[in-house]
Formats: structure tokens, C-alpha cells, sequence
């Protein structure tokens, strides 16, 4: 069984005043419509050049919105304060309010959905988002029926962590993808609503999405649950592919194979994988 916390990996920003939302709308590359009272969205951060800034997790509740934004433990009060200046670079005369929640009162799990078969549905009416293999929740308060069954990490909690998002696909920032990189060579489809309206960075994401030729990529792929990272990246470069670099691979034993992302130089829609591997099935721009 795999529930844990994962609070430690994110910041919590909290945005309120009358412009709040039509300010977000302008900065952030989800559109706000999409949110309701019950769910999560993945949303990036970009300069108006397109090179990434953050991704965070956006909700709303009825005093404004939240933005809990991916950092790393070691380096969380530094990586949020680059977050936090990029998103109100832009802030002049607008009503808004920009709260960094040091002590949040929110607590984020992971989650396996096969671990939720007998919670049909999440008590504690968190915020979810659904992943293909699993979850994440935002709870105000944990009710006990998942207390009872939250996996003790006992300084674990990284590679636990990893691990989960590894075999849902979730590419995690200042990880997989940095603020070197482009919106345009990450996956885009579950953090860029596209059509939303005008946003710092959309003319990049438009331009790229229509002419998709980028110079390296990240991919998230599918392999053989036997290999570790470097037979990984071996076998990748040994079957013709360019400047290979996996950010990380995990074997999952119950479905038998490896789940990892990896930066790809050169990828076209004509690449292919070594045998035994294939792109994720939600490997879409």
C-alpha cells in the first residue's frame, strides 16, 4: 500500500483581491475556468521568452486561490521567492494579494488507486488531481480513514516520492526540466490549456505547437523493469538516439516494467525506442 504524504515537496501561495483571477489568467498557463471547488490543476510559470519559471498545483477555495509550487526540500525558500517575483513581475496598480503560506494549513498526499478501492471516494473533500496510476489530494485537515493507512517514509520520503511520480508520468521541476529549458520541450498537455487567451509566453507555446520542430525533448517512456538508470541510458543511446539523459527510472514490479523520463536531443515523431521500450501512452504535446 502507497499513501504518504508528499507535503514537503511543494510551497503554498495564496492570491486573493478583486484582479486575483483575472491577474493569474494573464500569468499562468491553465485556464482558471477549468477550476472548480474540488479539483487540481497543473499549471506552468513562463518569461515572456517561453523558458520555464515553476510548476505548481492550482486550486481555489472560497478566499481566493492556491498555488502550491514544486520545490525541493533543500532549496524550497529560494525557489519559491524566483516563483513568487516572475508571477508579480507584472503587478502595478492591480488589487491583489500575494500570501506565502509558511506554516500552510493544507497537507498534500500521493496516493495508488489501487489503494483507494475500498475510499470509492477520498473522504475529507480534498482537492484531486488523478494521475494514470494514482493521485494527488489536498487535504484542509486528513481524515482518519487515511491517516490509518499513510505510509510511514522514515527519511524515505524522496525516492517514495520519485518513484510515484515517475510511474504517473509527472515530471517534477528542478528535476526533469529546469528554468533552462522551454515550454516547448516539455510535455504540455496536461499543464497548457490551449485557446484560454493571451498569457506571458503563449506566442512561444502557439508558434512551437504548430510548427513542432524542437531541438531536444523531454519524453517520458516505458522499459523493462530489470535495468537501472544507466543500463537505461545505454540502451538508449545504443539504439541511435542522440545525447540521451534520463532524469530518472522506476521499476514497478507489479505491472512489470520501468517508467522513466528522459532528455532526448534530436527527437522527431519518427524516433524510435530500443526493444523492450516504448513512449508512454500519454506522451502527448
Amino acid at each position: 500500500m502507497s499513501v504518504f504524504l508528499c507535503t514537503k515537496f511543494f510551497s503554498q501561495l495564496h492570491f486573493s483581491g478583486k484582479d486575483a483571477r483575472r491577474y493569474l489568467q494573464g500569468r499562468l498557463t491553465q485556464d482558471l475556468n477549468r477550476l472548480n471547488e474540488k479539483n487540481l490543476l497543473e499549471t506552468l510559470l513562463l518569461t515572456p521568452a517561453g523558458q520555464l519559471c515553476g510548476k505548481a498545483l492550482l486550486s481555489k477555495d472560497s478566499s481566493g486561490y492556491n498555488l502550491f509550487v514544486e520545490t525541493l526540500p533543500a532549496n524550497k525558500d529560494e525557489q519559491t521567492k524566483i516563483f513568487t517575483d516572475e508571477l508579480l513581475r507584472f503587478k502595478v496598480a492591480d488589487q491583489i494579494e500575494c500570501q506565502s503560506v509558511a506554516e500552510s494549513p493544507y497537507q498534500i498526499i500521493c496516493y495508488d488507486k489501487e489503494d483507494t478501492a475500498t475510499l470509492p471516494e477520498l473522504p475529507g473533500n480534498p482537492h484531486c488531481l488523478d494521475l494514470p496510476q494514482g493521485g494527488i489530494a489536498i487535504f484542509k485537515e486528513i481524515p482518519t480513514e487515511i491517516t490509518r493507512i499513510l505510509t510511514k517514509t522514515e527519511n524515505q520520503d524522496e525516492s517514495i516520492f520519485a518513484n510515484f511520480r515517475l510511474r504517473n508520468r509527472y515530471p517534477f521541476f528542478s528535476v526533469d526540466m529546469t528554468e533552462k529549458n522551454s515550454v516547448a520541450q516539455v510535455p504540455m498537455s496536461n499543464t497548457v490549456s490551449f485557446g484560454k487567451g493571451c498569457y506571458a509566453g503563449q506566442e512561444v507555446v502557439e508558434r512551437v505547437s504548430s510548427r513542432g520542430k524542437i531541438s531536444e525533448k523531454l519524453i517520458a517512456f516505458i522499459g523493462p523493469v530489470s535495468l537501472s538508470i544507466t543500463e537505461v541510458e545505454a540502451a538508449l543511446l545504443d539504439s541511435g538516439l542522440t545525447a540521451v539523459h534520463v532524469t530518472g527510472y522506476s521499476p514497478n514490479p507489479h505491472d512489470n516494467c520501468g517508467y522513466g523520463f528522459a532528455w532526448i536531443k534530436g527527437f522527431t515523431e519518427e524516433s524510435k525506442l530500443p526493444d523492450g521500450f516504448s513512449f508512454s501512452a500519454d506522451q502527448a504535446q
